[in-house]
């Protein structure tokens, strides 16, 4: 029975250290892929990854005030059909800020609507520091705590690598 506790207390020490080790990579990371991003034009409205308009809106977002919002999907960009997020991205990076695009997008009902001139924009660093900035040092707060419990509690006691574990993906 010891040889088995030995076992998973092996397992669970290298479980932490893999998702401490991993969450280092994704910190550095994050912030080149958001900065990439948010060097794009940006249509003045957010999707999700199923193509729907986030009702999320930001001042002066040309998308949200041409009357895109949410449950819509987005269809169309300019006559290309867009099937999945990568065509929607690949579509917007092909254009430049102060491009006027049009979207066709689909209610959940079916019916389709058009917005046939809609403003690419840069993206807002007010809305970038609100969506972005602050949720990643929020994080980041959670992974300093995550380390601390580790430190403190989590080289003794499973719950103690537990909670560090939470926090580090949280």
């Amino acid at each position: 029975m010891s040889k088995i506790k030995n076992h998973l207390e092996l397992y669970s020490r290298w479980i932490t250290f893999t998702v401490f080790v991993a969450g280092v990579f994704i910190f550095l990371a994050l912030p080149v892929m958001a900065i990439s991003w948010s060097n794009r034009p940006f249509p003045g409205f957010l999707v999700e990854h199923t193509l729907i308009v986030n009702g999320m809106r930001g001042k002066n977002w040309s998308g949200a005030q041409a009357g895109l919002g949410f449950p819509e999907r987005i269809s169309r960009i300019s006559g290309t059909e867009i099937i999945f997020p990568g065509m929607f991205l690949e579509s917007l990076s092909q254009k430049q800020y102060g491009d006027t695009v049009s979207f066709f997008t689909e209610l959940e009902d079916g019916r389709n609507r058009m917005y046939p001139s809609v403003k690419l924009i840069k993206f807002p660093p007010e809305d970038f520091i609100r969506l972005f900035w602050v949720p990643y040092f929020i994080g980041l707060i959670y992974y300093l705590i995550g380390i601390w419990v580790y430190i403190v509690r989590g080289r003794d006691t499973l719950p103690g690598r537990a909670l560090a574990c939470f926090c580090v993906t949280t």
